[in-house]
């Protein structure tokens, strides 16, 4: 009698990060960031924060997050290419 393989089949919302390029996300992000601004509700918080690049440039980015089920998430996040420069 044959044993049968079972593949387990999962839904692309339970594999967020296949395909991420982490070499490339973290060469883009501030490796030692200050923050700039930052407020916050009970259920949802904006931060700005600002750190030198791989490049060598500094960068600021942006992060929303939302309060979920008792965890902070993040829900988008930007950067502000008009606020690069060698300064911090």
């Amino acid at each position: 009698m044959r044993s049968a393989r079972v593949c387990e089949r999962r839904s692309p919302a339970s594999r967020p990060f296949d395909g991420v390029d982490f070499k490339l996300w973290t060469s883009i992000r501030p490796e030692h960031p200050k923050l700039v601004n930052g407020y916050a509700t009970a259920d949802a918080a904006t931060i700005e924060i600002r750190g030198e690049v791989s490049t060598g440039t500094y960068e600021t980015w942006t992060y929303q997050l939302v309060h979920d089920a008792g965890d902070w998430r993040v829900k988008n996040e930007r950067w502000e290419t008009r606020l690069s420069g060698h300064e911090p």
